[in-house]
């Protein structure tokens, strides 16, 4: 037990309950492998999420910015609105590159979501899998 096993059997043992031990290991492993795929999976969408928040943290300053700049604006100085209209180009770059980082971690987190997507197998998926292997192994009913 301290080394991982989580089952025996006594002799005389039965083949029918050997396989039926076996194939509860296998299921075991499978079902392990697709919660952590799963696990893996949940983390890509969670880091999309915090990317998301980050990203209407960030707009928002700038945009905050450039209304009070433009409340402040006196129309009739041309230097204001010089001053105006360089703020806005500034701000909208910087937006345009936040949203520019956001969009290739979008896609390479779509990328991530997919791959591990493709492996993933539903609870009925697995025991179709499990039965079809069994069957076609000859192996004994359980």
């Amino acid at each position: 037990y301290e080394l991982g096993v989580e089952d025996y059997i006594t002799k005389p043992f039965n083949f029918s309950e050997v396989l039926a031990r076996i194939r509860a290991v296998l299921r075991s492993r499978e079902l392990t492998l697709q919660v952590s795929r799963r696990e893996r999976r949940i983390a890509v969408i969670e880091s999309l999420n915090k990317s998301l928040i980050f990203f209407t943290q960030h707009i928002r300053k700038p945009i905050e910015k450039l209304l009070e700049a433009s409340r402040k604006l006196d129309a009739g100085s041309p230097g204001g609105v010089d001053d105006l209209v360089k703020l806005i180009q500034t701000e909208a770059q910087e937006t345009l590159a936040t949203l520019n980082g956001l969009e290739d971690e979008i896609e390479e987190l779509r990328n991530k979501e997919s791959e591990l997507r493709e492996g993933e197998l539903t609870l009925e998926d697995l025991e179709s899998k499990f039965r079809k292997h069994f069957s076609n192994s000859g192996g004994a009913n359980g």
